[in-house]
């Protein structure tokens, strides 16, 4: 820690103290005792000036009192951004999203979002100005040829994760950094230890900002650890592809009554579990059109 003396204004005459002064030309100003203060700390004296009176009763002079005294020293201004490095940008974050679902229902814009798998797509989507990145484990089917999502393994979810992230990353262009969500695979949820630790691996090894999990009533214990530990879930119900083959196939769900009511279950379970927002798939409009009005969380349509 640096030291600095403590200056003392004395009123007598003469220069009686044993230390050293510095005869300055008359008048000694204010100005002039502040240029000298400033040599002397810069100089490495550490000492404080001040002005005193006469020196043998012809002009003023300033003496260095060193008697020392310890202070902080204030840190340094944060330097500037380097020239040409891309600006921070702020996220869409779940208050943004909540807020433009309130405007929405208000007659205002739709929340979009868009199914991203890797470096590219994720720079094309930011270009076109969508407000969330879906990294959907339909990956299996559109970039690793599998028949069915349930072949996708949580290494494959965290490649393409890591490969979306580095595009949001990168992109420096206008409005704010999309907000992300990370499928979590077949089988990575089956119980809330389970879907706690791989909720953790998709956040940290991922870098995503929600995760979404398939699956309604059943899956709301699960929804409710990862929530609980701080983790943002999206929901998904209406056609779960990861159980499809359960479901009768890739085809429409809550074409009956009692189908419908069982989505509305599943929407009303979601949203009692702490889902941020749900995906409805493949359901007819009206259902989706009646599940959103009755939760108060965003509904994401994807047909």
């Amino acid at each position: 820690m640096m030291r600095a003396g403590r200056a003392a204004l004395s009123s007598t005459r003469g220069c009686t103290l044993p230390r050293a002064c510095t005869r300055l030309p008359p008048p000694a100003s204010a100005a002039t005792v502040r240029n000298a203060m400033a040599s002397a700390v810069a100089d490495g004296s550490a000492a404080m000036l001040v002005p005193r009176l006469a020196c043998s009763g012809r002009h003023p002079c300033v003496h260095l009192h060193t008697r020392p005294r310890a202070f902080s020293v204030a840190p340094a201004p944060p330097k500037a951004a380097a020239e040409g490095a891309p600006p921070m940008r702020r996220v869409f974050g779940l208050r943004e999203l909540a807020r433009k679902h309130r405007r929405r229902e208000g007659g205002g814009a739709a929340i979009t979002m868009m199914t991203t798998y890797d470096y590219p797509s994720a720079i094309m989507a930011q270009r076109a100005g969508f407000d969330m990145l879906l990294v959907g484990d339909s990956l299996g089917n559109v970039v690793l040829g599998y028949d069915t999502t349930a072949a996708v393994t949580m290494a494959d979810m965290l490649h393409h994760c890591r490969a979306v992230m580095r595009g949001v990353a990168a992109y420096n262009g206008p409005g704010r950094r999309p907000l992300v969500v990370g499928d979590m695979p077949f089988g990575s949820f089956r119980t809330p230890e389970v879907a706690l630790d791989n909720a953790f691996r998709l956040v940290q090894e991922g870098g995503v900002d929600v995760v979404k999990m398939e699956g309604g009533v059943r899956q709301a214990p699960q929804i409710e650890a990862v929530v609980a530990a701080g983790i943002p879930v999206m929901g998904h119900i209406g056609l779960t592809p990861q159980t499809a083959t359960a479901l009768g196939g890739f085809r429409s769900q809550g074409r009956n009554a009692d189908a419908a009511l069982r989505i509305l279950e599943d929407a009303r379970a979601l949203r009692e579990a702490g889902c941020c927002s749900f995906v409805l798939e493949h359901v007819p409009a009206e259902l989706a059109a009646d599940i959103t009005s009755r939760v108060d969380i965003p509904t994401i349509g994807i047909g």
